[in-house]
């Protein structure tokens, strides 16, 4: 089983990097025109990445006890996690335009708690625990 500290360490190491990254060719493209980002741009872009790490830690710590140990939370995979999360949120943001800031957020945590469950499923077990002792010892 992956610890709770593993899990977080992965989503804010990984998932919210990529995240955030996803923003680097707008306000690269908003300087290349000329125009500065304002702080409050800026802090959105922060806070959405974290909604996107934040989803998908939770989700992951919900299925912390049904996943494997070689899950690799802190790899590539959460990185990936958060790259399409914010691809995918992107794209579902104009069919919720009036849902304000919060839902928007919210939507975008959605994401990267889907993503983060569709990304892991391959390492997710039954849950149960099966002996290797064999059924009689012969004594």
């Amino acid at each position: 089983m992956i610890s709770s500290g593993t899990i977080v360490r992965g989503a804010l190491t990984r998932t919210f990097p990529a995240a955030l990254a996803m923003f680097a060719p707008i306000i690269a493209l908003a300087v290349a025109a000329g125009t500065v980002p304002s702080p409050a741009r800026l802090a959105l872009a922060l806070t959405a990445s974290l909604s996107v790490a934040a989803g998908s830690a939770a989700a992951l710590l919900a299925l912390r006890r049904r996943l494997a140990a070689d899950a690799g939370v802190t790899g590539r995979r959460a990185f990936i996690v958060g790259i399409t999360a914010m691809a995918v949120g992107w794209t579902v943001r104009p069919f919720l335009s009036n849902a304000g800031a919060a839902g928007e957020h919210l939507m975008i945590a959605a994401c990267g708690a889907g993503l983060a469950v569709a990304m892991f499923s391959p390492w997710l077990t039954s849950g149960r625990t099966t002996s290797r002792a064999p059924l009689y010892s012969g004594k």
